[in-house]
């Protein structure tokens, strides 16, 4: 899957609604070209790409029990295995938030800016009123590797290989978080906010929370078999009634045939004696 901005292995693009991605896999390559030099920003990700950054409108995002098996580059902005850009707000008082549920990242990510396992950016963390409840989610596991873009035209300093990228928001209200990756990424940052406005988004892996880990490959492999019913999953195949008997009913036909046939035998010496 190859797009000039948005690009995804299921979803590229998504506004104004509710969407709801569920058991679904990807395994095709997904590219987006943007470079700095055909200016905006560019998202790629294995399942979803991106939500829209400006003109009011607000989208939510769950993504539940996919699993991405692709490697994703994005040459000048976020890329990441799973989502990666959900912009999230309020509107008319109600607000809405991307969520990865159980899913996995087998894929290697390349970016321009923020790379991430799992879901490169969002901004839906912000401090709300009281009694709103923060409901942004992310669970699953990452097996991949993150990289900067050999292609990348932005400087090496405003790469950042980050769990998720963070603008203006406030880290402090933080997330569901429940994820395990593998220690063939360990990324610098836990959250990281490109704008020196809000520096206090900058936060160290080391920081990461509890629920965070980090372990061998073969551990991460094990976590995410252990998810039940990951991906898309093929329907059973119809049974063929010219296919050959097999099991038990072939016995009971092989029987059923002898004794036929020793019917038959006994049959034609009766016949015969006659």
């Amino acid at each position: 899957v190859t797009g000039t901005s948005q690009a995804a292995g299921i979803l590229g693009h998504a506004r104004s609604s509710s969407v709801l991605i569920e058991n679904c896999t990807n395994k095709g390559v997904v590219t987006s070209t943007y470079t700095a030099a055909d200016g905006g920003t560019s998202y790629a990700a294995g399942i979803f790409g991106s939500t829209p950054t400006a003109d009011g409108h607000y989208c939510m995002v769950r993504i539940v029990k996919c699993l991405n098996e692709g490697n994703v580059t994005s040459k000048n902005s976020s890329a990441a295995g799973i989502a990666g850009y959900v912009w999230c707000g309020g509107q008319n008082g109600n607000y809405i938030f991307g969520s990865v549920i159980d899913c996995v990242n087998k894929g290697d990510v390349q970016a321009g800016s923020f790379a991430s396992q799992l879901f490169a950016y969002t901004n839906d963390t912000r401090t709300m009123e009281e009694g709103q409840k923060q409901n942004t989610t992310i669970t699953g596991v990452g097996l991949g590797t993150v990289s900067r873009c050999a292609e990348a035209k932005r400087e090496p300093t405003q790469f950042y290989d980050a769990f998720v990228g963070l603008s203006s928001s406030t880290k402090g209200a933080n997330y569901n978080i429940n994820v395990i990756l593998s220690d063939a990424d360990t990324p610098d940052w836990f959250t990281y906010a490109e704008s020196d406005d809000y520096k206090d988004n900058r936060s160290a892996f080391s920081n990461r929370p509890d629920t965070l880990q980090l372990v061998s490959a073969a551990d991460a492999a094990a976590a995410s078999a252990a998810i039940a019913n990951l991906g898309y999953q093929a329907p059973a195949a119809p049974s063929d009634p010219t296919a050959p008997t097999t099991g038990d009913t072939a016995v009971w036909f092989a029987v059923a045939g002898v004794v036929a046939l020793i019917g038959m035998a006994a049959a034609f010496r009766t016949c015969k004696q006659r």
